[in-house]
């Protein structure tokens, strides 16, 4: 877990500081400046946190199960199950609607992909599912 100072920002000072980091995100011109970013600002294990959280929503409007979820990604069900609760009381609202535009349906099943096919060992069943959904929702179906 990251070390925060206890001292809180005041509300005011907080929403000046993420509009700015905003602003730095967008400011991004490429894949390639994004990507540095991303790895300037998070370290290996955040980064891995944040993939494995989008992976979780995917898969959660996909339909998974807690524990279908929690064996292809190598998450606790506490966790699916904190993400699932977080997303119905619409804290991923926008990282959901993301999800679900068609222009970046690409990379989300290849993080998906990925997660699958190289960094996990789901069982084979499983596996072979989660492939066979990716194929649809790459057709296009929902």
């Amino acid at each position: 877990m990251v070390n925060v100072s206890k001292r809180q920002l005041p509300e005011k000072v907080e929403n000046e500081l993420i509009k700015q980091l905003s602003a730095l995100i967008v400011a991004q011109q490429n894949t390639r400046e994004s990507r540095n970013l991303i790895f300037d600002l998070f370290t290996p294990a955040e980064r891995v946190v944040f993939i494995k959280r989008v992976g979780i929503i995917a898969l959660i409007q996909r339909g998974y199960s807690h524990n279908a979820i929690s064996e292809a990604l190598h998450v606790s069900d506490t966790t699916v199950a904190k993400v699932a609760n977080d997303l119905d009381r619409g804290k991923y609202a926008a990282i959901a609607a993301t999800l679900e535009r068609r222009e970046y349906r690409e990379s989300i099943l290849g993080i998906l992909e990925s997660l699958i096919t190289f960094g996990f060992n789901p069982q084979q069943r499983l596996r072979k599912q989660i492939r066979k959904d990716i194929e649809s929702w790459r057709a296009g179906s929902k």
